[in-house]
């Protein structure tokens, strides 16, 4: 399956132009949705509890191939910045024909698939090393129930900072190298192989769904075509966006740090895992990943089904 990003018609995709004298705001958060209507309602339930029960004052960014008239009446009552995607990325990475993830699960195949290409390029453009100091990227869904404000102050060592995919007591879980799928394309997998090295792969990476990092790590461009290179090559076995953002921040440049399991000055948990149901309840993480088909975290869920994915905790 090939997935083509339709471009918006009213905004044909352009050139990036950075601006090195625009003075720079702090930091602000960021989102990016695709054009369908499910996930633009989910990112503005994201932002309505990030304004809310998270606090936040600052800057609000989504990215989003399609704007719905909900989408912009809403992200203008929210104090959210709204961009097209051709305003982010190069003329020559957006529109592009991109492999879906072969590993992805049914239901993200078909509900979450065309964002996966777009979330990896979007948040690692350029463009916002001219516009803020520091971003945190959070996924479409998340649900906030504490001041996300401390996030900020995670000592970050000059590196992006992503929660692990090991488990709260550090037991390890899949390692990287069974994110990558070898039946679904043999020859591009071998190639990659090739090049890394069975234990360069056999590391612990990252997932996605909060990225805290500097924008001075993306101003020279190198992050985000790496990134598109490598999703270009490795799309055809992965299991997602994350898995060519790790071979890029934790294989190719060793600047990955796991997100800390309490927050700095707080000791709020922020820890991410899949444990399915937290003894302490949800509200005892400053936000957590709120999942489809059970839509209240609660200790006991009925008819989740094999394909899953139990609330994420940060």
């Amino acid at each position: 399956m090939w997935l083509l990003f339709a471009p918006l018609a009213a905004s044909p995709p352009r050139e990036l132009t950075l601006q090195p004298a625009r003075p720079l705001e702090e930091h602000a958060v960021l989102f990016v949705v695709d054009h369908e209507p499910s996930f633009q309602r989910r990112c503005l339930s994201s932002v309505r509890d990030l304004r809310e029960a998270g606090q936040y004052t600052g800057p609000v960014v989504i990215v989003s191939d399609g704007h719905s008239p909900e989408l912009r009446r809403e992200s203008e009552a929210l104090n959210a910045r709204l961009l097209n995607v051709s305003t982010v990325l190069p003329a020559d990475l957006y529109p592009v024909a991109t492999p879906t993830p072969c590993g992805l699960l049914p239901r993200k195949r078909r509900d979450g698939a065309s964002g996966y290409h777009l979330k990896a390029l979007i948040s690692m453009s350029p463009f916002w090393s001219e516009r803020y100091r520091t971003l945190l990227f959070l996924d479409c869904g998340m649900k906030i129930s504490a001041p996300v404000e401390p996030f900020f102050a995670i000592d970050r060592a000059g590196k992006l900072v992503a929660h692990s995919n090991r488990d709260p007591n550090g037991l390890a879980r899949n390692l990287l190298d069974t994110e990558l799928k070898q039946e679904c394309s043999p020859t591009a997998y071998t190639q990659l192989l090739n090049r890394y090295g069975t234990q360069e792969l056999a590391v612990d990476y990252f997932m996605s769904t909060l990225m805290l990092y500097d924008t001075e790590l993306l101003r020279d461009g190198q992050a985000l075509r790496e990134v598109a290179r490598l999703y270009r090559e490795a799309g055809p076995f992965i299991d997602g966006d994350q898995s060519v953002l790790s071979l890029y921040w934790v294989v190719n440049r060793s600047a990955w740090l796991a997100l800390p399991s309490l927050l700095p000055g707080r000791g709020q948990q922020c820890y991410f895992d899949y444990v399915p149901f937290p003894a302490l309840g949800c509200s005892s993480y400053v936000a957590y990943k709120h999942e489809y088909k059970c839509v209240d975290c609660v200790p006991d869920c009925n008819g989740c089904g094999s394909d899953f994915d139990p609330h994420m905790r940060l």
